[in-house]
Formats: C-alpha cells, structure tokens, sequence
C-alpha cells in the first residue's frame, strides 16, 4: 500500500480476504520471497525431498522413497523427510504429506524445477500409461473388427440373360431374426418367381417383400427369417428361380449371439474410454494445476482505488470571551 499515490499511514485499511489472496499471489511469484532461506536451510537431498511433497503430495514415506529411486539412498530420504518434518516444513494432513505453509507450497510449485531424474520417471510413467491406453484401445478395436461386427457375404449365378444374387449374414444366432436379400438384373424386363427355402436347417421363413413387376428390368427381394435350434453348424438356405434352384448359401451358427449384439453396439462407443482415461491419469495433475492457474488469472482482485487519507480533525471551539 505504501507505494501507492495518496498512501497514509493514518487512513484506515479495511483488510478482506481478497487483499490477502492478492498479496499471497504477489508473493509466491517474486522469485527471492524464499529462495536465499531455502538455500541456507535445507541440504540437497532435503530440496528434492521438499519439491516433491510440495508437488505430488504423497501418502507415505514408502512413496516417497519410490518416487524418488535414484536420487538418493533410501536411508537419506528418510533422514530428509523426518529432518523436514522436525523444522516444521513438512506434516501429515488427511492422510498426505504436504507442505505445512500454503504460501511456501505454492511458490516451491512456481519456482523450483522438478529434477532430472524425478522428471525421467514421470515421464517413463507417462509413456507406460499411454502405452497402456492405446494398446487396450486397439485390442477393442481389434476384437470389434474381427469379432464383433456383422459381417455379410453374396452369391450370384446368371440365368438366362439375368443375373441373381444372393445377400445373407455370415452368422446368426438361435432365435435370431435376420435378412436376406435376393437381387435380380436383366437385360430387358422380365418377371421372374423368386423364392428361398431352408435346406437341413431350422428356418421360419415368411413370405418376402418384392418390388419385382413385369416392367422391371432390376428388382429386390427381401425376407426376413427367423433361426431356430438345431444341431447343425450352420444353417442352409437356396434361392430358386421360377422353382428352379439357382444359388445356395450357407451361414454359420452364432452361439455368442447375445454377447456380441451387445458388443457390437458398446465397443465402437466405448474404445476411446481407455486411452481418454490413461491421458487423464498421466497429466492429471498437470491439467488440474492449469485449470487452477486459469481460474486464478480469471478472478484476479481489480486494484483498489487509492487509499484517501483521513480528514483532519475540526479545531477546537474558542472559549467566549469574558
């Protein structure tokens, strides 16, 4: 306040919890707020030990050893973190390690680098995790593509000067509606009977829906059986034209049926979830520092008008004069 223009140090100075948070960001971005103590106070190893419960806060001092594997001897880390928790700089705080001045964390968060080593294994952790994602994310896809997705086949025969095929599932499963396609393309129109039929094979078949006339060079017919049980591996069914059999095809029983219908409509939607969620767990302490600053830079405290220094008092009354 002192270097403001119209500072008096008699003006009255209502303090509110914005002033503070203001003076506290102020503090912990000036780089010499602790630097020159934190060089007398701490050794090295008390440094590292120090930036990394400031930065990760973690559970226990096994994690701590863990985390920093490399960067010390063990039996150091743990002299170092009870030498941090004697001089009062470190404690145990629902169920964390952190840093037991805020003001202090932060501005270790801002001006300290992370060390070499440190930010080796957190990159390693990173890869392994991204690694993990994309390999899960292909193996869905993987599964879905091979699996789980319906798949369909033709066969076509000509006849006459018109050609027939046939389009069926390459698997349905018991008590499972599916459709077949019959298409016919001629040269000149012509009207042909096109019907399907079950061969050793538990099929209900109802009749087709057809777009096919007499004046229709090109047409389709569809229908719509349903697979009933059986013992065989595969059910058969034949396309006649005008009675004759033309074209047969056969499609193989399903007995995941119910677990890929299942997959096939959740996998697609669901294979990004894995690598989504490793990208989170690998930067989430990064992205939650960001959104943090962002908010922060967001609600920055306007600065106060100068402070108007109080008014002098009136002059005493002048006794009457006798």
């Amino acid at each position: 306040m002192r270097e403001r223009p119209g500072y008096s140090p008699l003006a009255r100075l209502i303090v509110t919890p914005r002033h503070v948070e203001a003076a506290a960001r102020h503090i912990a971005a000036t780089g010499s707020t602790f630097r020159s103590h934190v060089s007398i106070w701490l050794d090295e190893i008390e440094k590292v030990v120090l930036q990394h419960v400031a930065r990760e806060r973690p559970r226990s001092p096994r994690s701590i050893r863990q985390a920093l594997e490399g960067s010390a001897e063990p039996a150091e880390i743990g002299r170092a973190l009870d030498g941090l928790e004697l001089m009062g700089l470190v404690e145990s705080w629902r169920g964390h390690h952190r840093v037991r001045v805020p003001l202090f964390e932060r501005w270790i968060r801002t001006h300290l680098d992370t060390p070499p080593r440190r930010r080796e294994a957190i990159s390693r952790a990173r890869a392994s995790r991204l690694a993990i994602g994309v390999t899960v994310t292909c193996l869905l896809f993987g599964a879905y593509w091979t699996w789980l997705r319906s798949t369909r086949s033709t066969r076509a025969a000509v006849v006459g000067g018109c050609r027939f095929e046939l389009d069926y599932p390459d698997r349905v499963g018991a008590e499972e509606p599916f459709a077949i396609y019959a298409f016919q393309d001629c040269m000149a129109p012509e009207k042909h009977d096109l019907a399907i039929e079950p061969v050793l094979s538990s099929l209900s078949i109802t009749p087709p829906l057809t777009d096919c006339a007499p004046d229709h060079a090109s047409c389709t017919a569809v229908w719509k059986p349903v697979a009933g049980q059986q013992a065989h591996e595969s059910y058969q069914v034949r396309l006649r034209v005008d009675r004759q059999p033309t074209v047969t095809a056969s499609i193989d029983k399903d007995r995941f049926a119910v677990a890929r219908a299942i997959g096939e409509k959740t996998v697609p939607a669901l294979a990004f979830l894995p690598l989504l969620l490793s990208v989170i767990i690998a930067f989430h302490k990064d992205m939650k520092r960001y959104v943090d600053l962002l908010f922060r830079r967001g609600g920055d405290v306007p600065e106060p008008a100068p402070l108007q220094p109080s008014p002098e008092p009136a002059p005493p009354p002048e006794p009457p004069r006798s």
